[in-house]
Order: structure tokens, then C-alpha cells, then sequence
């Protein structure tokens, strides 16, 4: 029987860990990544309330935050790592990359991307991840707090020749973005775009 909200937030609201790590398995395995966050993580990370009119409190969503980031990140580095065109998923420095970020590095690592993924502190930081996977193209999720975005994608092109940069996340809101640049927004949005960089 497949996964459904319902069955996330009673094990949420009982504070049941291992039981909301085995639906949120069983769920990206019978539905993908992307799907699964829509249906179900984004909906508790937004303190959905059950049909009973229980609410998810702001101590639930922060267990739960931690508990969907752990998996994801399980999820991207236990993906088989295949060839072709290398793409560097990076958080804009200073990196406090939250579950949308491991979110969107499961589900690329899970459509067979050969993904390399950073949280650096500074640019200094991600100069050395790209200097050290030589990626052909570099997303960088943009949190609220992230630089002038296009400063930072002019200094990500003095790093690599012919390098490829898409940018996005909940940060890119306001930011002027060059047009040779690739926007996403969500999650869904990333991976989809991202792929098509890579064919």
C-alpha cells in the first residue's frame, strides 16, 4: 500500500524517527524524489495539520528537517556514481544548506548525474571544490542570505573555462540573473533543468 500523508504525520506527531525514515524510504523508492517531497515532506516542512485538526508544532518540523536531511544525504551518497558530464551542486557560501538542498542532490544523484555535492564555508572553499571535481556544470542553491548573484556567477567563470552555471533556491527571488545563466526555483524545477545541462 503506498505511502500517504496521513501515515507520515502520525509518525511525526508520535516523534517516531525510525518509522518516518521507513515510510520516506519506502516512498522514494516506489515514487522518486521529486514526487515524494511535493506529496510528502514539503506539506509537514510547511506545518500541514492532520485530519483530526492536530498541528504539526515548530519542534516536530525541525525533527522531522533533520530527519528527512540525514536520509537524503544517505540517499545521494549510497547512488551509484556514473560517467559523463560532471555537475558540482553547491550551496552559496557561507553553506547552511537546509532539506531542499539534500533534496535536490538525492533526486539528481538518483536520476543517474554524475554529482559531486558541496557545503562550503567561503568562496575560497568552493574554489577548491571546483578546482578539485572539474565540473562542466555548477548549480548553486541560494539561500536568503546569499551574495549578489551576479558577482558570483562572473568569479564562478574565472574558475573554469566553458564552465555551465545554473543558480536557484529560495535566495534568487530579487537577484538579477544574467540571461546566459540557467534559473530554477523549487526542487522539481532543478532537477529537471540540471538534467538537460548534463545531456
Amino acid at each position: 500500500m503506498p505511502v500517504d500523508l496521513a501515515d507520515l504525520l502520525t509518525a511525526v506527531l508520535a516523534h517516531d524517527v525510525l518509522e518516518v525514515r521507513d515510510l520516506l524510504l519506502r516512498a522514494v523508492t516506489e515514487r522518486g524524489v521529486v514526487t515524494t517531497w511535493e506529496g510528502l515532506v514539503a506539506p509537514v516542512l510547511s506545518g500541514v495539520a492532520t485530519a483530526d485538526g492536530r498541528q504539526v508544532s515548530v519542534a516536530d518540523v525541525r525533527v522531522f528537517a533533520d530527519t528527512v536531511s540525514g536520509l537524503l544525504a544517505t540517499l545521494t551518497v549510497d547512488a551509484p556514481i556514473p560517467s559523463g558530464r560532471r555537475v558540482l551542486l553547491a550551496a552559496a557560501p557561507p553553506a547552511h544548506p537546509g532539506p531542499e538542498f539534500r533534496g535536490l542532490a538525492a533526486a539528481l544523484a538518483r536520476s543517474r548525474v554524475n554529482l559531486r555535492v558541496a557545503a562550503p564555508a567561503s568562496r575560497s572553499a568552493l574554489a577548491g571544490s571546483i578546482s578539485g571535481s572539474e565540473p562542466d556544470v555548477v548549480a548553486v542553491w541560494l539561500d536568503e542570505s546569499s551574495p549578489d548573484v551576479t558577482g558570483l556567477v562572473r568569479w564562478l567563470r574565472r574558475q573554469r573555462r566553458g564552465l555551465r552555471v545554473a543558480v536557484g533556491g529560495p535566495g534568487l527571488a530579487d537577484a538579477a540573473v544574467p540571461p546566459s545563466v540557467t534559473e530554477f526555483s523549487g526542487l522539481a524545477e532543478a532537477a529537471e533543468k540540471i538534467a538537460v545541462l548534463v545531456e
